[in-house]
């Protein structure tokens, strides 16, 4: 799989610290995992004079986006209709053999981000595991 460098919106990248942790999060949550395996983005295409021409080396891509919403919804607490600050994950996940193209969006609490970014994880490693997966042919 591989894992391109998540794009965040104007103001999660003001509310990063550090910055990269939000990238370094998602990159921990495969570099793990046992089934699927992390290729490096430069190394999917390196060498190549265009690498944009050929078809990266990794079976699936993911791609994704994280940015900071305002959202309506109803207080736990009250009872009684607020907002909320929430941060949302959203992956394209790209599979080359066979053709196919998922997407998956996680949200929650921006004061839960370790916890919104495990359930994200966990959605594109389902995809991939279970709807990619079978499909793949053995290398």
């Amino acid at each position: 799989m591989s894992l391109a460098p998540p794009v965040l919106d104007g103001k999660m990248q003001q509310a990063e610290k550090p910055k990269g942790a939000v990238a370094q999060q998602i990159h921990n949550e495969f570099a793990s995992d046992p089934i699927i395996k992390l290729v490096a983005a430069n190394q999917a295409r390196a060498g190549l004079k265009n690498p944009r021409a050929t078809p990266s080396i990794a079976d699936v891509e993911v791609s994704s986006k994280v940015s900071i919403k305002e959202v309506y919804g109803v207080n736990r607490q009250t009872g009684k209709p607020g907002k909320m600050v929430a941060v949302v994950f959203e992956a394209t996940i790209t599979s080359q053999v066979p053709p196919a193209l998922y997407t998956v969006s996680e949200s929650g609490n921006i004061l839960q981000n370790v916890e919104v970014s495990k359930r994200f994880a966990k959605q594109v490693k389902q995809v991939i595991v279970e709807k990619i997966g079978p499909d793949i042919p053995a290398n």
